[in-house]
């Protein structure tokens, strides 16, 4: 069977297998010296699978929300390309089940989150910059009310 003929459901489950990233390994706390091995070969995982989205448009346009489901922010500048991605496309937004945030990040933050009515899992290190803004969690979290939250002190 050629890839043409393959159903874009099963073309979805195959990957949704590469993207999948369980919560536990997703929102697994570090040890007080490094990341769990576990933890580092699922996030070398997923950046070697992001590969398959080159594919073709088809398989961008089908797998491009499976890569949105979990989503770690680690600097303003990525907290503002993902919001500009999710205002371009919707459907990233809705996409979108765990959340892993190193820092305030503004209005950035109330754009994503507002655009994500999917958002179960919520993973905040308090371990921020004195220079974040607090703003965007503070206005952000009241707008939806996750299932599950991990805060790392």
């Amino acid at each position: 069977m050629s890839e043409r003929r393959l159903p874009e459901e099963l073309l979805r489950e195959v990957l949704a297998y590469c993207f999948a990233v369980p919560r536990e390994e997703f929102c697994g706390f570090p040890t007080r010296f490094h990341v769990p091995l576990a933890i580092a070969s699922k996030v070398d995982k997923t950046e070697t699978c992001q590969n398959f989205l080159l594919v073709s448009k088809r398989w961008l346009r089908v797998g491009s929300p499976l890569l949105y489901e979990s989503i770690s922010l680690r600097t303003s500048s990525h907290s503002r390309t993902v919001a500009t991605l999710i205002r371009q496309n919707p459907n990233l937004g809705r996409a979108l089940r765990q959340l892993k945030l190193f820092g305030g990040y503004g209005r950035d933050l109330f754009t994503i989150i507002n655009a994500a009515p999917n958002l179960e899992t919520v993973y905040l290190s308090m371990s921020m910059k004195s220079s974040d803004s607090l703003a965007g969690i503070k206005k952000a979290f009241p707008a939806r009310n996750p299932t599950r939250l991990y805060i790392e002190d």
